[in-house]
């Protein structure tokens, strides 16, 4: 069995040509072309009634990856010690994961978040990170 969670920052779910059987959101924009998404999504289990208790980046990968909640008490911080995270419990049942990121704040000093995968690929160049330069 392959588990893959995909999480797309701010990209809303009436988008996705998946949902919206590529339909326009606003009359007057061109609707998204998502192939790639919907191929995937025609051949995996989808939510239809999912929603994020939180926006901000890390809250929502959080609650995400713990199932807790995390607003009010817990905003922008790290996995704890007492946190189990879905990486953690499939890595102890034996299933090889990894993750693919461009958010720097999963490997943000002390942030914890790319801990208990077993390979971790970072798509380099997004906001706080150095990899390119200003002219």
């Amino acid at each position: 069995m392959n588990l893959i969670v995909l999480v797309l920052d701010s990209l809303r779910q009436d988008h996705v040509s998946y949902y919206n059987q590529g339909t326009s959101v606003f009359s007057d924009v061109t609707a998204c072309k998502t192939p790639n998404i919907d191929k995937f999504a025609e051949g995996a289990v989808v939510f239809d009634n999912m929603y994020a208790e939180a926006l901000p980046t890390i809250p929502v990968r959080a609650a995400l990856v713990t199932g807790n909640r995390t607003l009010i008490n817990r905003p922008w911080s790290p996995l704890t010690s007492n946190d189990i995270s879905l990486p953690q419990i499939t890595a102890l049942e034996g299933y090889v994961n990894g993750i693919a990121s461009d958010t720097y704040h999963y490997r943000a000093a002390g942030m914890t978040y790319h801990e208990y995968y077993h390979s971790y690929q970072w798509i380099r160049g997004q906001e706080y990170d150095p990899y390119r330069s200003q002219p």
